[in-house]
């Protein structure tokens, strides 16, 4: 499908990255391209990361069942394309803003999923993500969140929910930003996720920006400054330390 496909961004000096980060944009899962981000990926390339721009299929002509796919094959060609150029062996975090936010999640906490497909759930290193509908059960209801995910009672909407998948104690750190005048997203949304995902892991942390909005809270790259030192700052301290989690020395694998 024309809609399946990634642009990959290489690091400024291969030989000095440390790590790449995949990163989904928003939209509701409905608009918008991985070509719009550039400038996100300008900021984290600037730190000499690789950076790998995400797209997927989109609603109403497709749901939650076909973007599980595409994120199955997604991952499934990163890592065959990292082992091509040679780059196997550096931790990949995952990121996203909204609708993005979502989608790296729930590629981030499905590990039986991961695992089937042959990638150990520590292989990824990282979750970051900004204003993004992480427990979709403390969603309101809406038009694109019923075309993606269907009833509330349906097993579609318990898959496609990453609250869902919050089964096992993990130590990948975990960064999420939410503010609290997000109209789109409810402040509750990414409450209610951190409130499941804590106990389980000791490295989760919620960033509450007061008084912000959903689109103050996007513009991460280019105006919200806070919001960019602090990602960039988790990313260097929290992330970039970890490199051994994605060799495999240790992880959260059950």
């Amino acid at each position: 499908h024309r809609q399946q496909y990634f642009l990959w961004i290489p690091p400024p000096d291969p030989g000095a990255c440390r790590l790449f980060v995949l990163y989904f944009h928003g939209g509701g899962w409905q608009f918008a391209r991985p070509e719009g981000f550039r400038a996100q990926a300008k900021v984290l390339r600037a730190q000499g990361y690789g950076v790998i721009l995400a797209s997927y299929r989109k609603i109403p002509f497709h749901h939650a069942g076909h973007l599980r796919e595409d994120l199955d094959l997604l991952i499934v060609r990163v890592e065959r394309r990292l082992e091509e150029t040679g780059q196997a062996s550096l931790p990949l975090v995952v990121g996203g803003m909204s609708a993005g936010g979502h989608l790296a999640a729930w590629l981030f906490c499905q590990q039986e999923e991961l695992r089937r497909l042959g990638i150990r759930p520590s292989r990824l290193a990282g979750l970051f993500a900004f204003g993004a509908p992480l427990d979709l059960a403390a969603m309101p209801w809406s038009p694109p969140l019923f075309l993606l995910a269907g009833r509330r009672d349906s097993e579609r909407f318990r898959k496609a929910n990453p609250v869902t998948h919050l089964k096992y104690p993990d130590d990948r750190p975990v960064l999420l930003f939410h503010g609290t005048k997000d109209g789109l997203v409810p402040y509750r949304v990414a409450v209610s996720f951190f409130e499941k995902l804590k106990p389980l892991n000791p490295n989760a942390q919620l960033i509450t920006l007061r008084g912000q909005t959903h689109i103050q809270t996007a513009g991460w790259s280019h105006g919200n400054e806070e919001v960019r030192m602090r990602l960039l700052e988790w990313l260097e301290k929290k992330v970039a330390k970890v490199a051994k989690v994605a060799k495999g020395e240790r992880g959260t694998d059950q």
